[in-house]
C-alpha cells in the first residue's frame, strides 16, 4: 500500500453522530477494501481546537486530526474582491456577465458529474481532496480554459465539492434572504394541501433567473437519483446535501458559542432540508412547480 498523508477534507455532518471511514488501495484492477472503522461523534469536539483521535481500521490504524467549523462560518457568503471573479459574486452578475440563464461553473460541473460520476457511491456526500477543491476554485476565478481540463483530471468528488462550495459562497441563497422566513413558516403549515400551495407560490415569487437556475439544479438531481441503486443517493440524501446551502437565513451574530450555534441551527437544518426536498420529490414525479397545478 502506498498511502497518503496530510490530506485535508471538509465535511458536511448535519445532524450524523456517527463518522464511518472506509480505506481502500488503488490497484489497476480497481480499489480494494483494506478496512474499516467509525467515529462516534460528540459534542465536547464542538471547539475550534484541533482534536486528533485514532480509529482503528481492522488491522490498520487511521489517525485523524479534527476541527469543528460552525454553518454560520463554513456557509458565509463573502462578497468577492476581484472585478472578474466567479466565487462570491452575485449569481444575476454572473449570468449578465456571460449572457447566460445559468452560470458556466454550474454548466461544467454537472456536465462532469453526469459524464464520470452520475454512478460513484455517495456522489455529493464524499468529500473530495481540499486541496483539489481550491485548486479547481482557483481555476475558475483566473483561467476557464484551464478549469475545464482540470475538471477532467481531478478526483469527481473534488468537483461536487467545488460545485457545492461555489453554491455555499453565493452572497444570497438561490432561495433568496428575503424568502426565507415565508418559507420556514409555510413549511411549518400542519395543513399538507395549503402547506403545499403556499411553498408552491413562494417559489414562482422568486427571481425568474433564480426560478430557473433551480430548476437546471432539480433536473440534475433528479438524474442523480434515478440512479440511486448505484450511487445510493435517494432524494432525502440529496434534499440533506443542497437544502442547508439553497436556503439560508440572514447571518446570525458571530458572537455565539459553537454549541449554541448548534442548537439554533438544528431546527433550520431540518426545515431547509424538508423544503428541497418537497420541490425535489414534486419535480422527480413529474409534477409542476406551481401553485396552481397540485396534482
Amino acid at each position: 500500500m502506498e498511502p497518503v498523508f496530510n490530506q485535508d477534507f471538509v465535511i458536511d455532518l448535519e445532524g450524523s453522530q456517527t463518522l464511518r471511514i472506509l480505506c481502500y488501495e488503488n490497484t489497476p484492477q480497481g480499489p480494494i477494501l483494506r478496512g474499516k472503522g467509525a467515529l462516534e461523534l460528540s459534542q465536547t469536539w464542538l471547539t475550534d481546537k484541533i482534536q486528533e483521535k485514532s480509529v482503528s481500521l481492522q488491522e490498520l490504524m487511521l489517525t485523524v486530526g479534527l476541527k469543528y467549523e460552525p454553518p454560520e462560518l463554513s456557509l458565509r457568503r463573502i462578497p468577492s474582491s476581484k472585478s472578474g471573479g466567479v466565487f462570491g459574486v452575485k449569481i444575476q452578475q454572473v449570468c449578465k456577465k456571460e449572457k447566460s440563464t445559468i452560470p458556466f461553473i454550474m454548466i461544467s460541473c454537472i456536465r462532469e458529474v453526469e459524464k464520470r460520476g452520475i454512478h460513484e457511491i455517495g456522489i455529493y456526500r464524499v468529500s473530495g481532496s481540499a486541496s483539489d477543491v481550491q485548486r479547481l476554485k482557483k481555476s475558475f476565478e483566473t483561467n476557464v480554459y484551464e478549469a475545464e481540463q482540470l475538471l477532467k483530471e481531478v478526483d469527481i468528488h473534488s468537483v461536487t465539492g467545488m460545485f457545492k462550495m461555489y453554491l455555499r459562497e453565493l452572497p444570497e441563497a438561490l432561495f433568496t434572504d428575503a424568502s426565507y422566513q415565508k418559507f420556514f413558516r409555510a413549511f411549518s403549515i400542519s395543513n399538507q394541501e395549503e402547506k403545499n400551495k403556499q411553498l408552491l407560490q413562494l417559489f414562482e415569487e422568486l427571481p425568474e433567473i433564480n426560478r430557473g437556475i433551480i430548476t437546471y439544479l432539480l433536473d440534475h438531481l433528479v438524474r442523480i437519483h434515478q440512479s440511486e441503486a448505484t450511487n445510493k443517493m435517494s432524494l432525502h440524501n440529496l434534499a440533506t446535501v443542497f437544502g442547508p446551502t439553497l436556503l439560508r437565513p440572514g447571518s446570525r451574530s458571530s458572537s455565539s458559542s459553537p454549541s449554541d450555534l448548534l442548537t439554533a441551527g438544528t431546527v433550520d437544518v431540518m426545515a431547509q432540508a424538508g423544503i428541497f426536498y418537497f420541490f425535489l420529490k414534486r419535480h422527480a414525479a413529474g409534477l409542476q412547480l406551481k401553485a396552481d397545478s397540485q396534482e
